[in-house]
């Protein structure tokens, strides 16, 4: 099984999840995730191009400290659902 570090990109785990482990784009993905954004790529440079390869996101805030308008924000630019 492969670890995960305690802090992460966001972003980062959605590109992985996209083009790391199955070699190709998806077209939905449930992000599960306290919203946090330690280090790049951030959200504002990597949506974009999610948007254009028509990925639907849908996330569900982790914790009470989620960001949760990043979290809805990701969902909404991409026709996904929000939950906490």
């Amino acid at each position: 099984m492969r670890s995960i570090s305690r802090s992460c990109s966001v972003l980062d785990l959605m590109m992985r999840a996209m083009f790391g482990i199955v070699g190709i784009a998806m077209a939905m993905m449930v992000l599960l995730s306290d919203g946090g954004e330690n280090y790049p790529p951030y959200v504002e440079s990597v949506l974009p191009g999610v948007v254009e390869d028509e990925i639907v996101v849908y996330t569900v805030g982790l914790g009470s400290g989620a960001n949760q308008a990043l979290l809805n924000d990701i969902a909404n630019q991409t026709g996904g659902l929000f939950r906490y």
